[in-house]
C-alpha cells in the first residue's frame, strides 16, 4: 500500500525506511516502506529507493576534492578531528557513500567514486584520466595549427601532479630488480617499459622474465608476458620478420602528409580515448613537423611550438629529485609564440629523464629520456629521445623497453 503522507513527488511503498531520509517530514524512528522519487509507481522489488522514468533532471552527488585514497576528507560531516577507532568507526560506516570527485590529478581523475573498505574506488561518470593541453604545428614554421592532448603520466605510473613528479626523489638503479617489491620507485615515476607494438601483456613491467625466443609474427597479439631478448643488439624485433606487422601500433610510416592523424593500432597500449603518439605528433609539440633535431637548449629553455625548460633535480641519492622536461603552452590567442610573456606561467606537461631496458634485459637510469612513438620505419621505429640540451626523434629496434606517454585521439 502507497502512503501518501509526503509532499509530491515523494511516495512510500511497504518496505522499510530509516530516519535519516524522513526523519524531518514524518517525525518517526523508522517505517515500513520503500520509496519513489518523482511519481507514484511502486519501486521494483528488491529496490529501496526508485526515481521516476518521467521526471526530468538528474541525482547530484555531492562534488568533492579527493586528496587520499584512503582518507575521507576532514570537511565531511562528524570526521574532522577523529582519529584511532572513532575514526576507523566512521570510515566502516561511511562504507557505500558516493561522490564526485572534481581533482583531475587524483586517482583516475574527475568521475564518480564510492567508498569501500579499502578507500576510494572510481566507477566513472568522469574523464578517468588527467591531461595536459599543448600546441601543435604541422610546419617548421609558421602558426600554431592544432591542439593536443597528452596524458599527464606515463603509462603504468602512479597518477601524479606535476609538483608531486618533480618532487619524487631521484634514485639509482638498485641491484635486484626482479620483483615489484625491488622496482617500486621505477613502477610509481617512471611507468612500464615497452617493447615497441606490444600490448599490456606483463612484459613491460621491469621485473618481468625474459625470454630468447622470438614471437611468431601470427601470434603477434598473444605474445606472452616475457621480456624478448633473443634478437641481440639495439636493432632487433621482438616479432618473427624484418617488417611483419608494422601497423601493431597504427603509425605505418614517418611520412606525414600518409599518417595524420595516426590511428590506434589493435596492439595499442593506451587506455580507452587515447593512443601511442605518432613521431610527426612529437614534432610538432616541440618545433613543427619537420623541422629536425633540437640541440643545445640554453638553461632558460627552449622557445618553440611550446616552452621547453628543463627541471634539474641533481642526481645525488637522498637530496635530488627526478630530473626532465617541463613544457608551457602558450597563452591564448598567441598564434607564434617567440618570447617568454608568449607562454603560460604554468607547465601542463612533465616528461622525466626515463629508464631504458636494453636488449639484454638490463635496465639503465640516466639524464636522458626515451619515448616510444607509433611510427614505423623499415625495421625499425622512431622515438623521441631527449637529454638535459637536446630533443631528437631518431630510430630504434622494436625490442628496446622505453616508456610511452599517451595521447587522447583527436
Amino acid at each position: 500500500m502507497i502512503i501518501s503522507n509526503l509532499p509530491p513527488p515523494y511516495a512510500l511503498v511497504s518496505g522499510r525506511i530509516y530516519p535519516a531520509l524522513v526523519a524531518i517530514t514524518l517525525g518517526v524512528s523508522c517505517i515500513d516502506a520503500q520509496v519513489t522519487i518523482g511519481g507514484d509507481k511502486e519501486p521494483s522489488k528488491g529496490s529501496l529507493l526508485s526515481l521516476n522514468s518521467d521526471t526530468r533532471g538528474g541525482l547530484q552527488l555531492s562534488n568533492v576534492e579527493l586528496i587520499s585514497l584512503t582518507e575521507i576528507p576532514d570537511s565531511f560531516p562528524g570526521i574532522s578531528g577523529l582519529s584511532g577507532t572513532a575514526l576507523d568507526a566512521a570510515k566502516n560506516a561511511f562504507i557505500g557513500a558516493m561522490v564526485y570527485n572534481t581533482n583531475s590529478s587524483f586517482g583516475k581523475g574527475k568521475g564518480i567514486y564510492v567508498w569501500s573498505d579499502t578507500g576510494w574506488n572510481y566507477i566513472g561518470g568522469g574523464f578517468g584520466v588527467p591531461t595536459g593541453r599543448l600546441a601543435f604545428r604541422d610546419s617548421p614554421s609558421g602558426e600554431i595549427t592544432g591542439w593536443l592532448d597528452f596524458m599527464t603520466y606515463n603509462l603504468g605510473a602512479t597518477p601524479m601532479t606535476i609538483n608531486q613528479q618533480k618532487a619524487y626523489p631521484y634514485f639509482t638503479v638498485p641491484a635486484s630488480y626482479a620483483d615489484e617489491a625491488e622496482a617500486f620507485d621505477f613502477k610509481t615515476i617512471y611507468g612500464d617499459l615497452y617493447q615497441w607494438g606490444r600490448n599490456t601483456d606483463g612484459h613491460e613491467k621491469v621485473w618481468s622474465d625474459t625470454s630468447t625466443d622470438t614471437v611468431p609474427a601470427d601470434k603477434y597479439t598473444e605474445a606472452g608476458d616475457k621480456f624478448v631478448t633473443a634478437y641481440g643488439g639495439f636493432g632487433g624485433d621482438w616479432l618473427d620478420g624484418t617488417n611483419s606487422k608494422l601497423g601493431r601500433w597504427g603509425g605505418q610510416s614517418p611520412n606525414y602528409d600518409d599518417n595524420y592523424p595516426a590511428s590506434k593500432g589493435i596492439n595499442d597500449p593506451c587506455p580507452d580515448g587515447f593512443r601511442v603518439p605518432s613521431i610527426e605528433e612529437w614534432q610538432g609539440i616541440s618545433n613543427g613537423v619537420g623541422g629536425g633535431n633540437i640541440s643545445d637548449i640554453p638553461v632558460e629553455g627552449y622557445n618553440g611550438v611550446n616552452k621547453w625548460v628543463w627541471h634539474d633535480g641533481g642526481t645525488t641519492v637522498g637530496s635530488s629529485t627526478v630530473s626532465g622536461w617541463l613544457i608551457y603552452p602558450p597563452k591564448p590567442g598567441v598564434t607564434i609564440p617567440v618570447n617568454d610573456e608568449d607562454y603560460e606561467d604554468t607547465p601542463t606537461l612533465f616528461l622525466p629523464a626515463t629508464l631504458l631496458r636494453d636488449w639484454i634485459g638490463n635496465i639503465g637510469l640516466g639524464l636522458r629520456g626515451w619515448y616510444w612513438s607509433s611510427t614505423a620505419d623499415g625495421s625499425s621505429s622512431h622515438i623521441m629521445r631527449f637529454s638535459n640540451s637536446t630533443i631528437t626523434n631518431q630510430t630504434l629496434g622494436r625490442g628496446t623497453g622505453m616508456n610511452v606517454r599517451c595521447i587522447k585521439e583527436h
